[in-house]
């Protein structure tokens, strides 16, 4: 839950040396989930560290905060994901917002980080705007 992730994200920000790459952002979980990333991406412009978000959905007040956010690219992307899935360097995170419950998968690997990666930078070259 949230006691166990927050710390485990917030770390990542302060350790990040390259870009966060987050795809299957979505705005259709419980509020209190989107609060806290606001909050987190707010503490990660203050670290001076950018991100790339590719979004299931698009025109949400969710998705306009982050339009407007410093360090910050968006994209979208019109298929369904019910998992977030955020790649920094050499570590990959996979959240999941079931039934209220927040559950994180992180796996540190070189090689999973860089598949995802680049499964990512495939999505983002044909997501639009």
């Amino acid at each position: 839950g949230f006691r166990g992730i927050k710390p485990l994200v917030d770390n990542a920000v302060l350790d990040a040396k390259g870009e966060f790459l987050i795809m299957g952002v979505r705005s259709s979980k419980e509020p209190q989930f989107n609060i806290f990333w606001q909050h987190w991406h707010q503490q990660r412009v203050l670290q001076k560290r950018k991100a790339r978000l590719l979004f299931t959905d698009r025109n949400t007040e969710y998705w306009k905060f982050f339009q407007k956010m410093k360090l910050t690219e968006t994209k979208t992307v019109s298929s369904l994901s019910p998992s977030a899935i955020m790649i920094v360097d050499n570590q990959t995170f996979i959240f999941s917002y079931d039934q209220k419950e927040f559950t994180c998968i992180h796996i540190v690997s070189d090689s999973i980080a860089k598949s995802f990666a680049s499964f990512f930078d495939g999505l983002w070259n044909i997501a639009k705007p």
